[in-house]
C-alpha cells in the first residue's frame, strides 16, 4: 500500500498530470551527466518515492539517482545492471534510506535522441513493478517512459517547484553618530 499524498506544486499547469516530479537540482545534475561525456549517453537507476494522490493515481517524486555510468546504446546498460545490481541498492539504501528504485534514467548529450528497443528491454527485465518507469532527458526536454503493448510511450513528468524563501526586508542601516567634538 502506498502513502496518499498530494501531488507537488509545479511552477506551470503541465496536463494530463505527470507520472513523475523531480527536482530542478537533481535534473541539472543528470542533464550535466547527460552532455559530459557526449556522444555517450548517461544511464543509472532513478530513487525517491512512490505515492498515491487523492484519487488513487500513483506518482513518482524523483530525489536522486544512483549506479550511473556512461555507455554507447542502451543495450550496453544491461550488462552493467546484471553485473552491478546488488551494489546499486546497496547505494540506494544508504544514501535514501527512506526511499526506494524508481525506474531508471537515460540522460542524451542531443536533442533528436529518442528510446529504442533496447530501453524497453531494460524496462521490462529490471523494472517489474507497475509504477516503475523510465525517465528520459535531454538538454531541453523532460519525459516519463511508461511501457505499453507497442513497447515504451512518453508521458507527463514535471519539476516540483520549490518554495522560495521568504524574505525580510532588512531594517534600513542608519550611520553612526558623528562623535562629539
Amino acid at each position: 500500500m502506498l502513502e496518499i499524498k498530494t501531488r507537488p506544486a509545479t511552477p506551470a499547469p503541465s496536463p494530463p498530470l505527470p507520472e513523475i516530479y523531480i527536482y530542478r537540482d537533481v535534473l541539472d545534475e543528470l542533464r550535466f551527466n547527460g552532455g559530459w561525456r557526449a556522444p555517450e549517453v548517461a544511464m543509472g537507476l532513478i530513487v525517491g518515492r512512490a505515492f498515491e494522490d487523492e484519487w488513487g493515481r500513483v506518482y513518482l517524486e524523483v530525489e536522486g539517482f544512483v549506479g550511473a555510468t556512461h555507455v554507447t546504446a542502451p543495450i550496453h546498460f544491461i550488462h552493467e545492471l546484471r553485473s552491478r545490481w546488488k551494489s546499486t541498492q546497496d547505494a540506494q539504501r544508504y544514501h535514501l534510506p527512506e526511499g526506494e528504485i524508481l525506474g531508471w534514467f537515460l540522460a542524451a548529450p542531443q536533442e533528436d535522441a529518442a528510446p529504442d528497443e533496447h530501453a524497453a528491454l531494460i524496462h521490462n527485465t529490471f523494472f517489474t513493478k507497475p509504477w516503475q518507469r523510465g525517465l528520459w532527458i535531454t538538454p531541453s526536454s523532460l519525459a516519463a517512459l511508461r511501457p505499453t503493448e507497442e513497447g515504451l510511450a512518453p508521458h507527463g513528468a514535471a519539476l516540483i517547484a520549490q518554495p522560495t524563501p521568504p524574505t525580510s526586508e532588512a531594517p534600513a542601516l542608519t550611520p553612526p553618530a558623528a562623535p562629539e567634538p
